[in-house]
């Protein structure tokens, strides 16, 4: 383990202390007047959905260690200490597929997933211990190379000491959050989720009206109402009763209502923003 105070003088890939602690990256308001974070991205059902897709895809590989032959050829280094730490347990908590399933899904949401290497006496790797992205500030030293702080523990550790996996990096140290760079687009599709459940929890929405003749006897008495209602939905709502022809009295007309275009566009919203997602 190192001293954070060996590496005074370092500089720190990013924009400091509190810009790591929220994600590598500063949290980001969305033109939409929505802040964007990887917990409020992922309420949206595509970005679950893809970050799922993908984090579970990988998690499905074989991850296999492989020796080279003297004739060009390969065989499954099965007798190397690191093949069962990576083929089968990462760390005591995790199995495999626990472990690739996490570091993908922290990748597609924070652009970075980081892993502390355990090593034993002769420096193999025993573990794989997974570290929140939140709690890791990068450091660039003076030699170029990339050293992680951990405030929480008040260690700083090397680069062989840190497994870290990240995206497409504009500085070569930290990779870029694919929700901080899409923040617009993702507080767009928050904003109208939120707009719509707006529309319809305050909204009336129905799908038709029963008209009758303006010089008709107004129905004073609720009961009937209710079981002039009850009767139509009965027998003229849902699958089943779909097309059938039904017969009106005393005058009476049905109107179907047809959607508003609010509601329409905001439908339209709605799909396009899982195309965009």
């Amino acid at each position: 383990m190192f001293i954070p105070q060996m590496f005074r003088g370092k500089s720190r890939s990013g924009g400091g202390f509190w810009e790591a602690m929220l994600g590598g990256v500063s949290s980001n308001q969305s033109k939409a007047g929505i802040i964007i974070t990887p917990e409020t991205a992922i309420a949206l059902s595509a970005v679950r959905a893809c970050v799922t897709l993908l984090a579970e895809s990988v998690a499905q590989l074989p991850c296999e260690l492989y020796r080279r032959r003297d004739n060009g050829g390969r065989e499954r280094a099965t007798d190397h200490p690191v093949y069962d730490l990576i083929h089968s347990q990462p760390n005591k908590k995790d199995t495999s597929f626990e472990y690739f399933e996490q570091q993908q899904g922290l990748l597609g949401l924070e652009g970075n997933c980081y892993s502390i290497i355990d090593r034993d006496g002769k420096g193999y790797p025993r573990e794989l211990i997974p570290v929140n992205p939140k709690k890791i500030i990068v450091l660039k030293g003076p030699d170029g190379m990339p050293y992680y702080e951990l405030p929480e523990i008040g260690e700083t550790l090397p680069m062989r000491m840190m497994h870290h996996v990240k995206v497409f990096s504009l500085d070569g140290y930290i990779g870029s959050s694919p929700i901080q760079t899409n923040a617009d687009v993702l507080g767009l599709n928050l904003a109208v989720e939120e707009h719509a459940s707006q529309v319809f929890r305050r909204g009336t929405t129905m799908s038709g009206v029963i008209e009758r003749p303006k010089d008709a006897p107004t129905i004073k008495n609720q009961d009937a109402i209710d079981r002039l209602l009850a009767k139509w939905t009965d027998r003229y709502s849902g699958v089943r009763n779909a097309f059938s022809v039904a017969l009106l009295q005393e005058g009476m007309s049905y109107k179907q209502l047809s959607q508003d275009n609010e509601k329409a566009q905001l439908l339209q919203s709605r799909q396009w923003g899982v195309e965009e997602v």
